[in-house]
């Protein structure tokens, strides 16, 4: 008759479980194992004595701006700064790993301790510019984005925080910034000259003048076109090599110097794959290669794609149906949640790519559409 209460009861270290040890100064990992052995608590509840404050990011192998949806991927390079007083990064990955699709989509734990909010919000912030991961889409500009903006730091949160301050914390990108595409292009050049210079020496060629890849010519500036694709857009650039260097013609039309404009940058290359790497941001970008016409139709068939790697846990058509814009035509699973793939008009399914219980690759063809005529 009275009130009721309901607590959680988990018997095991919580994620957070750093916070705790940060502002205890107790390692928590280790009391779990002394009491497995048998040893009584070190302490009592009255002498445990809290010190300052700490915070704890997720780092998350997810996107954003496609409303948080699971990203797994290979991670191209993970380097986490030394942590020294009051800072620490938690985590069971390094470069070369993938994030698979069968477990929780989370790459790190990053905590700061400080002596009051304020300070912990900080050395947060400043840890998760400096870490490095490139590869697959994370959460780590959003992070930032919330720790940094004002409503958060003084303490206005509530359950409809991100939702409240979406623009802000998930802004619509429009390009690309400053300093990205002569830092691809640099990192392009580089590797592209080291893999001159290693064939070279393979065929004992030594340092022959022609291995290199400096555009050089005797009477007028050499101009090379490049494309790069940033999601849908294909970018055309133009190198310009002269006496005392390689500039670069940007889309606009402005001429910029790619080794001064490039500093602030990271690039880090997959294949065909250049990521770009700033302070917790990253950028994508793919060097667009002539590829043959049959490839092209080939890469063109299918129609509904996959937007992560996954399994297919439910299929609602068949071949031969009819179906309405905004219809669930296929499910699919992935680090504990469900996407369902939906009609983009009415149509008619054509074909079926993939049965139930099949993983799938990302941007893989799932089933094909013939849209209906008006």
């Amino acid at each position: 008759n009275g009130p009721f209460y309901f607590m959680e009861m988990n018997t095991r270290l919580q994620v957070e479980h750093p916070v705790t040890e940060f502002v205890t100064g107790l390692d928590l990992v280790e009391w779990q194992l002394d009491v497995a052995n048998g040893l009584p608590l070190p302490l009592e509840q009255p002498d445990i004595q809290l010190d300052g404050h700490a915070i704890e990011a997720r780092l998350y192998a997810e996107d954003p701006e496609r409303d948080f949806l699971p990203a797994p991927g290979h991670v191209v390079a993970f380097d986490v700064p030394v942590c020294g007083e009051g800072v620490r990064v938690d985590s069971g990955v390094c470069s070369g790993d993938d994030i698979a699709v069968s477990y929780d989509p989370m790459i790190a734990k990053v905590i700061a301790h400080g002596a009051d909010r304020a300070e912990a919000i900080a050395r947060l912030d400043c840890l998760l510019g400096e870490l490095v991961c490139a590869g697959p889409t994370t959460n780590q500009a959003f992070l930032r984005r919330v720790i940094t903006h004002p409503a958060f730091q003084s303490g206005d949160l509530d359950t409809g925080f991100i939702s409240s301050y979406a623009p802000e914390l998930v802004p619509c990108r429009v390009g690309l910034p400053d300093g990205v595409l002569p830092a691809v292009v640099w990192h392009f050049l580089d590797q592209r000259q080291a893999g001159c210079v290693a064939q070279a020496r393979r065929r004992g060629e030594g340092n022959s003048p022609w291995s290199t890849t400096d555009g050089w010519r005797a009477n007028i500036a050499r101009r090379e076109p490049l494309r790069f694709r940033d999601g849908d857009t294909e970018i055309a650039l133009t190198l310009i090599y002269e006496a005392d260097g390689v500039s670069l013609l940007l889309p606009d039309g402005t001429v910029t110097n790619i080794v001064a404009d490039s500093r602030n940058w990271a690039v880090y290359s997959a294949g065909n794959t250049l990521l770009a790497v700033s302070g917790g941001a990253q950028y994508r970008l793919e060097r667009v290669v002539v590829v043959d016409e049959a490839s092209v139709r080939s890469a063109a068939s299918g129609g509904l794609n996959a937007p992560m790697p996954g399994k297919v846990v439910n299929i609602t058509v068949a071949a031969g149906d009819t179906v309405s814009k905004g219809e669930t035509l296929m499910v699919l699973e992935a680090m504990k949640m469900e996407h369902a793939i939906t009609a983009p008009g009415d149509g008619n399914v054509v074909a079926l790519f993939f049965a139930e219980g099949e993983q799938v690759p990302e941007g893989a063809a799932l089933l094909q559409l013939e849209a209906l005529e008006d």
